[in-house]
């Protein structure tokens, strides 16, 4: 019984490789180069908001980045090959995108490594792997098929929509909702109420007194990020904006 589950089971890991061998073989570069981006692009920005926050400063830190991570990648490429008689680069790209996707999608959510977090990087993680490789079959390859077609089109429209969630007031309506939930009297809103007035006062619309702002004020100017930048709108204007 064991042999015939192991021979089933080898047959059918089989047909998948094969499968993905004819519609998405030689993609490697691809996938690489987009983990290799969006990591450096991750990781520029996170240092950049606490050391440089500048334009410049998130534009060459995450170039800096990029260019250490391509070395970082070649060197452990060229070392496993010759260990394993395998590169692996694919392996350790998909390592890097689900860690930066991962540390985003925790950062934004405002909670810890719990199954939410997981669930959802490795639905973004999915989403980027598959729209890599299948628009690199489509464009390089020119592999036009059913299977590519669906797979860049659908890819697509959930890297589109994961982006809508990830990068606009999805998660930080989630945030405010989820320690609400948990018992939290009052939730405190700072820079966000200067750079997206119309959130804080959808916020405040929805729960009330249960949302209060923090006005942080510099040489008469509106503070955020930590003190580090100035606003253009005054304080007592902001101030009584919020009124």
């Amino acid at each position: 019984m064991t042999n015939v589950l192991t021979r089933r089971g080898g047959a059918l890991l089989e047909r998948c490789r094969r499968w993905f061998s004819r519609y998405f073989a030689g993609a490697e570069p691809a996938l690489c180069q987009m983990a290799l981006a969006i990591s450096a692009l991750v990781a520029g920005v996170t240092l950049a908001s606490t050391y440089w926050p500048q334009p410049w400063g998130y534009a060459c830190l995450s170039a800096a980045l990029l260019a250490l991570l391509e070395l970082g990648l070649w060197l452990a490429r060229k070392l496993l090959k010759r260990l394993l008689g395998h590169g692996l680069g694919w392996l350790m790209a998909l390592g890097l995108l689900l860690a930066a996707v991962s540390d985003t999608v925790k950062r934004g959510a405002g909670e810890g490594w719990t199954w939410r977090v997981w669930v959802f990087s490795a639905l973004v993680t999915a989403a980027l792997w598959l729209l890599a490789g299948s628009w690199w079959s489509l464009l390089r390859r020119r592999v036009v098929a059913p299977v590519t077609v669906c797979a860049g089109v659908l890819s697509l429209g959930m890297t589109a929509l994961l982006a809508v969630f990830l990068f606009t007031d999805g998660f930080d309506d989630h945030i405010i909702r989820r320690y609400l939930d948990l018992g939290v009297g009052r939730c405190i809103l700072g820079t966000i109420a200067v750079q997206d007035f119309d959130f804080t006062a959808r916020m405040a619309r929805t729960y009330g007194d249960r949302i209060a702002v923090g006005v942080d004020a510099r040489d008469g100017y509106v503070a955020v990020s930590g003190w580090k930048e100035l606003s253009q709108e005054k304080g007592v204007d902001f101030c009584r904006r919020l009124r």
